[in-house]
């Protein structure tokens, strides 16, 4: 009887739980009035700095739009054939569906996540990587996959492209990407739901570069602005840049 009971509460939860989760979702793509729209053909590129080389941990995140996720649409990178990272959404290992994926180092030998990544609806992504640990990605704040981690990035001094990747096969990105931030600690759950739906201003611990993508191309904590690279496009009404 108490199986039962408990799961007849369930069924009737689970309406409310859904909810929640897209209430989640929603807000937060509501609570930024502004976004970068991106052409496909077009990128913002960021001068290389030591700090945007993390080498023990780090912590990618993004809300992003995205047109046609089929297309290994890039989030951020620092040249993954230069040694560095890569970070977006891909099916290059033939899964079947167009996945967060992460290449931490050399050749696109990346990890992949599970769940596909809609087109065409805000959601919010992030990826964890902590040398000789493990590779954590997220969707909406709930982990979406735990893999071992890759290899550590090599330091480079490749420009940090969003968008696309600097690199011969620049993998573009079509559609809108809102609050990038790029942190050098691995964050918990806890600490990526708890700043998931804030447009962030301050410096705050681990906390290397945020690009808040809204009005300009700013970095707001570390000085790490980006310059407009071919056909990147800044729109000028919000409903433009939120993609409505």
């Amino acid at each position: 009887m108490a199986g039962r009971r408990s799961l007849r509460i369930l069924v009737a939860l689970l309406p409310l739980l859904m909810l929640v989760g897209l209430g989640r979702q929603a807000d937060a793509a509501d609570s930024f009035a502004y976004t970068v729209k991106f052409s496909g053909s077009g990128y913002i590129s960021v001068p290389h700095a030591d700090d945007l080389n993390p080498t023990t941990a780090f912590t990618i995140e993004a809300w992003i739009k995205v047109d046609n996720p089929g297309s290994c649409p890039t989030i951020i990178s620092k040249d993954y054939t230069q040694g560095s990272f890569w970070f977006g959404v891909c099916n290059l290992d033939g899964g079947g569906t167009n996945r967060l994926a992460l290449n931490s180092n050399g050749s696109f030998a990346a990890v992949y996540g599970v769940a596909p990544i809609p087109a065409s609806v805000w959601t919010h992504v992030a990826v964890t990587w902590v040398a000789g640990g493990q590779t954590i990605f997220y969707i909406n704040g709930d982990i979406d996959a735990v893999r071992a981690s890759g290899p550590a990035p090599v330091a480079n001094t490749r420009p940090v492209y969003i968008a696309a990747s600097p690199s011969s096969t620049p993998f573009y990105f079509s559609g809108n990407i809102a609050e990038l931030r790029l942190w050098n600690v691995a964050r918990s759950q806890n600490n990526i739901r708890e700043t998931l739906t804030i447009a962030n201003q301050e410096k705050l611990p681990g906390l290397v570069a945020d690009w808040n993508l809204s009005d300009n191309y700013k970095e707001v904590v570390g000085g790490h602005d980006g310059t407009v690279g071919t056909a990147a496009g800044r729109c000028t009404t919000p409903a433009q840049h939120r993609g409505d």
